[in-house]
């Protein structure tokens, strides 16, 4: 609702300043109690005990709802959660969609389109798109530059390459370390960039 009445202007003042307020008394509170774990810290005292007991009942759950029945057993409760994860994330729970569902959803790919497109690489299509990459491209965080590295290289490490591009188009996760990023800072003279 927009006040017209001439006291908005005042009433957003108040009220930011209230909330500014506010953000200005929970940074006082955090840091005392910053500075009460600074002198007290982690000495055998009653604050480190109460500080390591509300933690570790966060982290708990102290009983689970099965069969219409409360139940408090540690052990039953861990056991129950993670069953009920397991139960959640393997089972199959797709549906088949029903035909007059499909029938409402236009075919956009041609079945000649999606043959090639569901064709398996052939290593010949692996090495074009490499040897077509850029050598003058970014290096990696060794200095190497990777792109070099596959191309002059190819002939020892070309078939692990293929097999590694073929398993993660099946479906596979990519080999670890094949999508790390390397952020770097680029001095900019004249002008400076927002992100």
């Amino acid at each position: 609702m927009v006040r017209t009445d001439g006291i908005g202007r005042p009433y957003k003042e108040l009220r930011a300043n209230q909330l500014r307020c506010i953000a200005v008394e929970k940074n006082y509170w955090q840091q005392q109690s910053g500075i009460r774990w600074m002198q007290e810290g982690d000495r055998s005292t009653t604050y480190f005990h109460s500080v390591i007991k509300k933690k570790k009942w966060k982290k708990t759950i102290p009983e689970t709802l099965i069969d219409a029945q409360w139940i408090t057993d540690q052990d039953i409760v861990a056991t129950s959660v993670v069953q009920h994860f397991q139960m959640a994330f393997t089972e199959d729970k797709r549906e088949e969609a029903s035909p007059d569902l499909m029938d409402c959803i236009p075919n956009l790919v041609t079945e000649q389109e999606n043959a090639f497109l569901m064709a398996v690489l052939t290593i010949q299509e692996v090495q074009e798109v490499v040897f077509s990459m850029d050598k003058k491209s970014v290096a990696g965080p060794d200095g190497f530059n990777g792109t070099t590295l596959f191309q002059s290289f190819w002939h020892i490490i070309g078939d692990d390459v293929y097999k590694a591009v073929c398993s993660f188009m099946a479906g596979n996760a990519m080999p670890e370390g094949m999508t790390l990023t390397v952020i770097s800072l680029i001095p900019m003279f004249g002008f400076y960039i927002h992100i």
